[in-house]
Order: C-alpha cells, then structure tokens, then sequence
C-alpha cells in the first residue's frame, strides 16, 4: 500500500459509520472523499481546512483558486509540491500526501498532514497566560526544535525564505516546518543569486538581502552603512539569498521570544524600519533581561 492508502484505510465498519452520521461538505482529492471539519487559515486565494478521511483520520487541505492568479503565484505553489515531494522522507516537515490540479475549476489542492497547533498560536497562549513572560526552559526547548528543523531543510540545500513563528506547527510534540510556498533549492556554495519578480517573505522576519534588489542595491559600508543605488530602479529583481537569510529569520523569532517583541518592532513606520534592517550600522538592542528573565543567560 502507498503511504495515502495507509493513512486512509477504513479502520472499519464503527468508524465508517460514525463518519456517516453526519452529513456535511465533501471535498475531493483524485477521487478520494474527506469531510470537511472547519477552515483553520487563509491568505490571499488559499484556505485551509481541517478534514477527515473515511477511517477517521485527519488531515489538513490546502485549496487554492488559481483562476486569476499570476504566473509567479502558480509558480510558487508548483513549486510548493516540488519541494515537499524532495522532502517526503525528512521528519521536520509536514507531510504531502496527495495533490491534484483541477483544471476544469481551476484549483489546487493539497492535502497534508494536520498539525495540531501553530508557534505562533502557542506563543500567543503561554505569553498572555504567564504575563508575557517565556519561560528559560520553554525558550530553550523550542530554540532547539526551530534548529533542528532549519537544519534537516538545509540539509537538502533548500531556503526555505519565509520563516516565521505561525509556519513552524507541532505534529505528536514535535515542531516540523510548512508552507513551502516560495522557498528555494539552491546551489551548494553558500549563497545563490535568486530571480524573484515580487519581495516575499514577512517583513518583520526578512533578512537585509531578502529586502533589497541587489540590481539596483551593492552591499558595502560606504554612506553609514546602508546600500546605495548601483544600477537604478529598473531590471529584473535579483536578491542574493542563502542559508544565512533563514539562520537571521530564525534570530528574529529567538529575539521575540526572550524579549516579547521583535528587534525592530519599535520603530513604527515601516520605510524606517526597513532602512533600519538593512543598515548594518543600526544597533539593536538587547536589554539586559529579557521576557522570562532569559537573556542574562544566552
């Protein structure tokens, strides 16, 4: 049996049974049915939905409408299935089990492995019911899990470029990453020039070259620091990105959680607060304790 035949096998007739005794939306995957729970996230012309197979188990379907989206858009996606079928075997990332491209109603449709919360989620809990403070134990346990996960991704040479608290999810206690959607197989030297028509990414969590077009940017210490206009504001975007653009995301998230904001969040309009990230002479700030007391300790 395939991996999906497993994970869908009728676990017999009480199961099936109990299934059926509620009847409600049925989505579709390559002919296979799953009951559709509830949506548990959305962005642009993506949802997500908690469903179940026919034996009970659950499992998470990502479907997008890619009626009016872009070629980079269904590129990113694409490339989303690419990724995660290289990464099938790796533990610290959610599994793909089946996908299909409809073309008659143009959507995409993933179908994955649930995970039971999201870091962002699990922050936002622990901060608000321990006053916002994490703690040292708790910091360091989850530090180390982002790690392994950034590492068995690196591991196969792919950038994963959009790091942040809500794309790491606990699976059975253990975190593994998602949301593939616009990481990168590099080269093995370690950076690699990316062609990218749009910045993607979180801002927040972006990396200095992550933000800047290295076609119209140099990076140098000249002008305090910052990066000055090399070849004016047209040509294709070029960003020079790498492992070390994930390792300063994951910074960002270790920032956030020993001091409860993230290192530039003080700087409340955004045009500054980008000139700040990639000004490598602006100095960030770290206060002798952090949220929980843990920074006396890093």
């Amino acid at each position: 049996m395939s991996v999906l035949e497993t994970a869908t096998a009728p676990a017999g007739a009480a199961t099936t049974g109990q299934a059926n005794k509620k009847k409600s939306i049925m989505l579709k995957v390559n002919g296979r049915s799953y009951q559709r729970v509830d949506c548990i996230g959305r962005g642009g012309s993506a949802k997500v939905y908690r469903v179940t197979a026919e034996n009970g188990k659950m499992f998470a379907l990502k479907r997008v409408n890619i009626e009016n989206a872009d070629e980079t858009t269904v590129k990113g996606y694409k490339g989303e299935i690419n990724l995660l079928q290289k990464l099938s075997n790796v533990d610290r990332v959610i599994q793909l089990f089946d996908y299909e491209l409809n073309e008659e109603k143009q959507i995409l449709s993933l179908l994955m492995e649930m995970g039971e919360l999201d870091l962002y989620t699990l922050l936002r809990i622990r901060q608000n019911s321990e006053g916002s403070k994490l703690d040292p134990v708790f910091i360091r346990y989850y530090w180390k899990e982002m790690l392994e996960c950034l590492s068995a991704v690196h591991a196969h040479d792919i950038v994963h470029s959009d790091l942040k608290p809500a794309n790491f999810v606990l699976v059975q206690g253990r975190l593994k990453l998602i949301d593939f959607g616009i990481a990168n197989a590099i080269q093995t030297d370690e950076t690699v020039n990316v062609h990218r028509e749009t910045q993607v990414g979180t801002p927040n969590y972006m990396s200095p070259e992550s933000l800047m077009d290295s076609n119209q940017y140099s990076f140098t210490s000249a002008k305090g620091g910052r990066f000055p206009i090399a070849h004016g504001p047209k040509g294709p975007k070029l960003v020079k990105m790498g492992k070390p653009s994930d390792v300063w995301s994951l910074g960002c998230i270790l920032y956030q959680m020993v001091y409860g904001q993230l290192p530039f969040a003080h700087i409340q309009n955004m045009m500054a607060r980008y000139h700040a990230i990639i000004n490598w002479n602006h100095p960030i700030d770290f206060p002798e304790k952090g949220t929980g007391a843990f920074a006396a300790h890093l």
